[in-house]
């Protein structure tokens, strides 16, 4: 995906619009199974947006917030400290 598509992604994590949020977190969590889209998603801003979902009283969004954050951490684009 190019970084004008995950930016895309990370301006629907933030728009407020639960079906727009549950779009971009559904294309994340697939593609943070691929270590270098991973960090891609992670260097375009996408990662405070997801676990900021990860309380949101929606259900699946929290679930899907939850496997991309998990995905991230599994294909090593977070640091320690994130």
């Amino acid at each position: 995906m190019s970084t004008g598509g995950l930016v895309l992604l990370s301006e629907q994590l933030d728009s407020g619009d639960e079906r727009a949020q549950l779009q971009a977190l559904s294309a994340l969590s697939q593609l943070s199974a691929e270590p270098v889209q991973a960090h891609a998603i992670v260097e375009n801003g996408c990662l405070t947006s997801t676990l900021q979902l990860l309380e949101h009283p929606n259900q699946e969004l929290r679930a899907y917030a939850a496997i991309t954050f998990g995905s991230l951490r599994s294909a090593g684009a977070l640091t320690p400290s994130e």
